[in-house]
């Protein structure tokens, strides 16, 4: 965070209780210190120490970055904990955006029947948008999107794909007729053909 200077001492020179409001919650800890931290930053805030003598450990920011040094006795509900330790982590997702990420991934399903309905250019876009931000390494995205809206082209496509199809099959030997009877392509009956080369 800073140019910092931690002293660690040869004994434990405080000990004390301590406590933290989160979301109108009060979580009791312990405050132990055995270093003295040199910091040009300003505490945030801190941890007020329950016997009012002391000031407890403190929490800095700096810029985008909270941290701090709280021992926290949750050993009773150690949700709060987590969420303790969240709260500090601001380029964190929420729970319910870390579920809905699992549940895309548990309910994604292979498409195998097509519309013949043309898209919406807006929702085309988004689209685009979105296969563009797919990882890549260094995020070269090394591809580009081929729009194709020539019937004929959708035809030779086509006829390119099964062909490779009937090798597919005839390499996977008894497994030849399970593959054929699965529907691997929609090319000349949906409602928009991209290709990423």
């Amino acid at each position: 965070m800073s140019p910092n200077r931690a002293t660690l001492h040869g004994r434990l020179t405080e000990l004390g209780l301590e406590s933290i409001e989160l979301d109108g919650e009060t979580l009791h800890g312990i405050l132990s210190a055995i270093q003295a931290l040199q910091t040009p930053l300003v505490p945030h805030t801190r941890a007020p120490r329950a016997d009012g003598m002391a000031k407890g450990d403190a929490v800095f920011r700096h810029g985008s970055i909270v941290a701090g040094y709280l021992h926290c006795n949750c050993h009773s509900n150690p949700q709060r904990h987590r969420q303790v330790i969240q709260a500090m982590n601001p380029y964190r997702y929420s729970n319910s955006e870390i579920a809905a990420v699992y549940r895309v991934i548990r309910e994604r399903r292979d498409m195998r029947h097509f519309r013949p309905d043309p898209l919406d250019p807006a929702l085309l876009e988004r689209l685009l948008h979105a296969a563009h931000l797919a990882p890549s390494v260094g995020f070269m995205q090394p591809w580009r999107f081929i729009r194709i809206t020539d019937r004929n082209l959708r035809a030779r496509l086509h006829a390119l794909v099964e062909d490779e199809r009937q090798r597919t099959a005839i390499a996977l030997g008894e497994r030849h007729d399970e593959f054929m009877q699965l529907k691997v392509e929609g090319i000349l009956n949906c409602g928009e053909v991209l290709v990423a080369a």
